[in-house]
C-alpha cells in the first residue's frame, strides 16, 4: 500500500494506491490538527512497517511535517518520505 499525501497551508489531500489502483481521494481543512487527528483521519490502521509507504509533498512547514511523522509512529505506519520539488530545472526558475 502507498499513501500519497499533499499538505498545503490550510488543506491536506490524500489517497491510497493499492495494487496499482488509486483509491478514493480525500481532502480536508487541517488547520490546527494534532498528531492524533492526522493518525485517525489520514493514516488509519492496519499498517506494517515493511509493507507500505507514505509519500508526502508538503509546503506547510516543519511543525506539520513533525506532527505527521508522529502520527505515523502512533499508527504503527512506516515513517513518511517527504519529497520536494526543485526551485529550478533545465536552466530556468519555476
Amino acid at each position: 500500500m502507498l499513501l500519497l499525501v499533499d499538505i498545503g497551508n490550510t488543506r491536506v489531500k490524500w489517497a491510497r494506491l493499492v495494487d496499482g489502483r488509486m483509491g478514493k481521494q480525500h481532502a480536508a481543512a487541517n488547520t490546527g490538527w494534532d498528531a492524533g487527528q492526522y493518525a485517525q483521519r489520514l493514516i488509519g490502521r492496519g499498517w506494517s512497517r515493511d509493507a507500505g509507504r507514505i509519500v508526502v509533498s508538503s509546503v506547510a512547514g516543519s511543525r506539520v511535517n513533525q506532527l505527521l511523522a508522529a502520527a505515523a509512529r502512533q499508527s504503527g505506519a512506516p515513517a513518511p518520505e517527504f519529497v520536494t520539488s526543485e526551485r529550478s530545472a533545465a536552466g530556468g526558475i519555476r
